[in-house]
């Protein structure tokens, strides 16, 4: 039975038969990577061993590796549950978390659609809040932009003032009676 399930507008289908496999294509789509890199790796061939040999996570089963790994022509590469979640860990952590919360809904049914509701508005709310944030950064850049130019033109303008209320030949008409008496200040009647 396929189950659809949407991680930020990229579909990704469970299957859930005897297994749960996920469409790892449809993993690595969605973060732009590549499969054939993942299951190349150290740490990816290694956990591939181990769930060959019986016991696994305390299971006297073991798991061959066709199992792990199946492709399924024009539907892409599916991956068992346990490589799927090491898979995701691989694209990214909070990736890693939306896939183990769908798995556990589809093994043990509504008991976990409260943790993926959780998950699914917190990272609504996340990414808002990023864009709340970056509004509020602009904003205030254009506030202080309106201030340093409200600035500005205030200075301006009583600059200008002054300029009409006091004209430049009458200070130095009184500055020159005032100060009259020194004799350094005797040549500024030139100016």
């Amino acid at each position: 039975m396929d189950l659809k399930f949407y991680y930020q507008d990229h579909e990704i289908i469970f299957s859930k038969d005897e297994e749960v496999m996920v469409n790892a294509t449809q993993m690595a789509k969605a973060f732009g990577k590549r499969i054939d890199f993942f299951l190349k790796a150290e740490h990816t061939q290694a956990l591939m061993e181990v769930a060959q040999f019986p016991p696994y996570g305390g299971n006297s089963d073991s798991q061959e590796p066709r199992k792990l790994v199946v492709t399924k022509g024009h539907l892409g590469t599916w991956m068992h549950r346990v490589l799927a979640l090491k898979f995701a860990a691989w694209l990214d952590p909070k990736f890693e978390f939306w896939v183990f919360s769908t798995i556990e809904e589809i093994l043990f049914g509504n008991q976990f659609k409260a943790v993926r509701h959780w998950y699914d508005e917190t990272h609504r709310i996340n990414n808002r809040a990023i864009e709340i944030r970056s509004e509020q950064s602009k904003l205030r850049h254009a506030i202080k932009d309106l201030e340093e130019v409200k600035q500005k033109k205030e200075v301006q303008g009583h600059l200008n003032e002054q300029k009409k209320l006091w004209p430049m030949p009458m200070i130095r008409s009184g500055l020159l009676q005032i100060f009259s008496p020194l004799p350094m200040l005797k040549n500024w009647s030139s100016w």
